[in-house]
């Protein structure tokens, strides 16, 4: 249970650790890739809305360091900042390939798990598949 933990708040240490990239600036000539693996067929993602999605990621051209599914609202900064550029425009329903450079995922900073294991070397690419599971439009607030 611990380590589905360490895990899942992941996703959230890029808000912390790697400020630039992820307080919703630019990174100038740095972009994510995205590929439609199934196009769904509900409400688009725009900032602000509160979604839900599952979720794997790795490091390009290796082993899954993370997986699960989670709520958040996009362009909060809530996730890696990758993520929060390759979702937009997904469809509920809809399954994204997102890769992300460096630059916009946990740049320089090497992620490891509670057991001390590297699960992401620093200045990795990573590549995660993420399903649109529920778009309950504009969070309030």
């Amino acid at each position: 249970m611990l380590h589905r933990i360490l895990l899942v708040a992941a996703l959230f240490l890029p808000a912390v650790l790697l400020v630039g990239a992820c307080d919703g600036t630019e990174q100038p000539g740095v972009q994510v890739q995205t590929e439609d693996v199934r196009v769904g067929t509900g409400r688009a993602a725009a900032a602000r809305d509160r979604l839900r999605v599952s979720y794997e990621g790795r490091v390009a051209g290796k082993t899954t360091f993370d997986a699960g599914s989670f709520t958040f609202v996009l362009g909060n900064g809530e996730i890696l900042a990758g993520l929060d550029q390759g979702i937009v425009g997904m469809k509920v329903g809809g399954q994204r390939r997102i890769t992300i450079p460096p630059a916009l995922g946990y740049g320089a900073e090497t992620l490891r798990a509670a057991s001390g294991a590297t699960l992401v070397p620093s200045g990795s690419t990573l590549v995660y598949v993420v399903e649109l599971l529920d778009n309950s439009g504009p969070a309030g607030g």
